[in-house]
């Protein structure tokens, strides 16, 4: 019996859909969202570098073109989205790892929301799950150098405790707050450096600038790359964890 190929219209609806459950939605917080119209415009942008979705495909690709793929509970082959690509030019220069991509997607404002393991102790850990946050970003020119602050803003509520600390202790979670704001902000602050390492900025602050002070933009926007790369970057966190996570004390706090 003849295959039935796949057509383009299926092959975007099954990318589509995969997507929403992908490892860069539910595991990271957020989708990038990146669309052709915009890999050009970063490309043409001297303010910004580009990031495209990289699609692999996992199973055995022959059976997976067939339309029958797509009706089965577990598909022979299915489209994979888990990583960025950096772009410079029109050229591929490196890659975001799922945890690289998500710092990216927190530093541009676009997590929806998402999960941490912060560690407590050594060999201890703590789930937080974040349900509302927001950045804000402000770049300027100093004396030459770029000066970009980063803030960011989040919420969320305890998801798990191998710590001993008592649950029940209002204390215990502004601990646990700050343990989550320097997660965060080391997290982050090491992606940057990865981009500034690269002289890449896909996150736009070069053109942030060039909002904020054209003028001075304008005399360095060629040589825009090597200003993000000795750029100082400043990253101030603030988090608030709820009390809603955990209703009880953790069997660890517990004394035998």
């Amino acid at each position: 019996m003849e295959k039935e190929n796949i057509s383009l219209s299926q092959l975007l609806t099954q990318l589509i859909n995969f997507l929403i459950g992908s490892a860069i939605v539910v595991g990271v917080g957020g989708d990038p969202n990146v669309r052709l119209n915009d890999v050009i415009q970063n490309i043409t942008s001297p303010g910004k570098r580009g990031v495209m979705v990289i699609l692999t495909i996992k199973g055995d690709i022959e059976k997976g073109a067939s339309v029958d793929n797509m009706k089965k509970a577990s598909p022979d082959a299915i489209v994979v989205v888990d990583y960025l690509a950096i772009l410079k030019n029109d050229e591929l220069i490196d890659f975001l790892s799922l945890v690289n991509t998500r710092n990216y997607l927190w530093i541009t404002n676009k997590i929806d929301r998402t999960s941490l393991s912060v560690d407590c102790t050594k060999d201890k850990y703590l789930g937080v799950r974040i349900v509302n946050t927001m950045t804000k970003s402000k770049g300027k020119l100093v004396k030459g150098r770029a000066i970009i602050n980063l803030k960011v803003r989040a919420e969320g509520y305890l998801d798990g405790s191998q710590c001993k600390q008592d649950l029940t202790q209002v204390n215990t979670f502004r601990e646990f707050g700050k343990l989550t704001e320097k997660k965060i902000k080391r997290n982050l602050e090491e992606t940057i450096r990865m981009l500034q390492k690269d002289e890449a900025d896909i996150f736009g602050i070069g053109e942030l600038i060039n909002r904020q002070d054209h003028k001075n933009f304008k005399r360095i926007e060629k040589n825009w790359d090597q200003y993000f790369k000795d750029a100082i970057v400043n990253v101030d966190v603030n988090v608030k964890l709820r009390r809603s996570g955990i209703r009880t004390k953790s069997l660890l706090t517990e004394k035998k």
